[in-house]
C-alpha cells in the first residue's frame, strides 16, 4: 500500500467518527496518533499499524492498549 492508499484508507475509517481532520500527509497521521483523546476512537489501533507499515516498521505493537484479538488483527489487515 502506498502513502496515498494508506490515506485515503484512513479516511474511509475516520468517516463515521467525529475526527475533523482529512489525513493528507504522515505528519497528519503523526498527529492523530500522538494526541492521547484519539485513542478513544476504535479505529486508532488499526491507524497506528497503517502508519508503522508505511514506516517500514510493521512488527511494533505500540498500541497493545487498544489491540485486538490476533485472529482479527490479522483479517484487518488482509483488508489492506
Amino acid at each position: 500500500m502506498d502513502e496515498k492508499q494508506a490515506f485515503e484508507r484512513i479516511n474511509e475509517l475516520l468517516e463515521p467518527t467525529d475526527y475533523p481532520v482529512k489525513i493528507t500527509s504522515m505528519a497528519d497521521i503523526d498527529d492523530f496518533l500522538l494526541d492521547d483523546d484519539n485513542r478513544r476512537f476504535e479505529q486508532y489501533a488499526v491507524i497506528g499499524r497503517i502508519y508503522d507499515n508505511l514506516q517500514g516498521r510493521p512488527e511494533i505493537d505500540r498500541y497493545s492498549d487498544v489491540s485486538m484479538p490476533k485472529e482479527e488483527e490479522q483479517i484487518k489487515q488482509a483488508e489492506f
